[in-house]
């Protein structure tokens, strides 16, 4: 139940239920062991995105009440996540990778005692998904991340040679059974270009049980 006052904009009551309804719920176990600092920005940064996308209205109540308070001086701890949150999304990862990761955790941790072991971990998971973000084209770096409570690789579908000359899904499948698999990752996301989705759907399936 959510008490709202009648004197209050129809805006800012949206936002208010909205923002405490995603404190309660985004990252419900794993918010008892991360950082204040981490689970507000996230909370934030799920809020802008929601409004941006559902309800266009009330952006400007939610950065003027909620946002700009918190990241409005660009030097705290909660600016910073949020800027390293923006920029992990650009590529698509901040709810795919990062918040489903941090699902994870949380399910491994629950119950447990709080450690700032894993306030450090999750730091390196957002420096890790930032460098990937930062990335050009082409660049070389290594893309699966091996901490004791997330274990993960993102494997990219997309040289051209592979795709359109080989067809092959061989060079991929050999990475996983020869990296992966001993470095005992959990889970694998596999990204790409748009024009390799095609690829990506039909062949990749068969990659998946062998994990």
């Amino acid at each position: 139940m959510v008490r709202l006052k009648r004197e209050d904009s129809n805006n800012y009551n949206f936002v208010q239920a909205c923002m405490l309804f995603i404190s309660q719920t985004l990252l419900l176990k794993a918010k008892r062991y991360i950082s204040k600092p981490q689970k507000e920005a996230a909370d934030l940064f799920t809020g802008m995105k929601l409004f941006e996308s559902e309800k266009e209205e009330v952006v400007d109540v939610f950065i003027s009440e909620w946002l700009f308070p918190k990241v409005g001086n660009s030097e705290t701890k909660v600016a910073n996540y949020f800027r390293q949150y923006e920029l992990i999304d650009r590529c698509g990862l901040f709810f795919l990778v990062y918040i489903q990761e941090l699902n994870f955790l949380g399910e491994k941790v629950f119950g447990k005692r709080r450690d700032d072991l894993i306030i450090r971990e999750v730091d390196d998971l957002i420096e890790f998904l930032e460098n990937y973000a930062k990335r050009v084209a082409g660049q070389e770096m290594e893309l699966y991340f091996e901490k004791p409570h997330c274990k993960f690789a993102i494997m990219i579908v997309g040289k051209a040679f592979k795709v359109k000359v080989q067809r092959s899904i061989e060079p991929y499948v050999n990475y996983i059974k020869g990296k992966l698999i001993p470095a005992e990752i959990e889970t694998l996301y596999i990204m790409g270009p748009a024009e390799n989705e095609s690829f990506i759907q039909k062949n990749m399936p068969r990659v998946r049980p062998r994990l």
